[in-house]
């Protein structure tokens, strides 16, 4: 997964590129998110199967404003992901 910043750093684009054995194959959009998810923002970036669909999701980590944490998981679809939905809130954390 690549993860770049769009919208002059307002949202993030995410790119899969597929392992071919011996190189990658060309990376393709999987997501791109809107204004909700900043760059500067974002904690940690974890891949795994949260939803147990048997794809890779994608759960983000995100800086609240009040020290918390949002935690977000986009989930695979066979296209690409689905809009992340909110799965949990760590709220004023230290």
């Amino acid at each position: 997964m690549i993860i770049t910043a769009r919208r002059g750093g307002t949202a993030f684009s995410f790119w899969l590129s597929r392992s071919a054995g011996n190189h990658f194959d060309t990376p393709t959009l999987w997501l791109q998110t809107n204004q909700t998810f900043k760059p500067e923002l974002a904690q940690q970036y974890v891949a795994a199967d949260f939803t147990g669909e048997g794809r890779n999701d994608v759960l983000i980590a995100q800086k609240r404003a009040d020290s918390g944490l949002d935690l977000w998981v986009a989930a695979s679809a066979k296209t690409g992901a689905v809009v992340p939905a909110l799965w949990a809130q760590a709220k004023t954390l230290s």
